[in-house]
């Protein structure tokens, strides 16, 4: 009988152990998200932010970055389910029970990981364009740069009727 509990305690501490090291490295990696990939929370050395008037975007800006393409409720959704989702791979110490067969667990996991990338694309995407666009100046709106293949130019809204 003490054979049963010696394996079973060895199960549980290697189960913990499992479970923490996946919470580490999905921590890093959301953590790598979005300060690299992304390009956001870089100003987080700066004191908290204090919203003074209703459309005051100082905490916005601070929280994430000045230039958001999709705007703050929606790079914030996907900032949030991303977190959500890196820790989709835990799913597996329970599949059993949540799933009726592991085919499913794993065609449930792989369809939420193409969903996190697809979401992770659309960020890093956008910070790419930010990052590779000219300085904007101060009070105008984010100027998507657009290439033309054909006369190996760059054209941007505001000076489309030139080309």
């Amino acid at each position: 009988m003490s054979l049963f509990f010696k394996e079973y305690d060895t199960f549980i501490a290697n189960l913990t152990l499992n479970t923490f090291s996946i919470s580490i490295n999905s921590v890093y990696c959301y953590t790598w998200d979005v300060v690299m990939d992304w390009g956001m929370a870089q100003q987080v050395a700066q004191p908290l932010c204090s919203v003074k008037s209703p459309g005051d975007t100082s905490c916005q800006s601070t929280i994430l970055r000045a230039r958001l393409r999709f705007g703050f409720p929606l790079s914030f959704g996907i900032m949030i389910t991303n977190f959500i989702l890196r820790f989709s791979w835990m799913l597996r110490f329970y599949h059993e029970q949540i799933f009726q067969s592991f085919d499913s667990f794993v065609l449930a996991t792989q369809f939420l990981e193409v969903f996190r990338r697809a979401l992770w694309n659309l960020l890093r995407v956008e910070w790419e364009l930010i990052k590779n666009s000219p300085p904007l100046a101060k009070g105008k709106e984010f100027d998507p740069i657009v290439y033309n293949v054909e006369m190996g130019t760059t054209i941007s809204p505001t000076n489309l009727n030139k080309a």
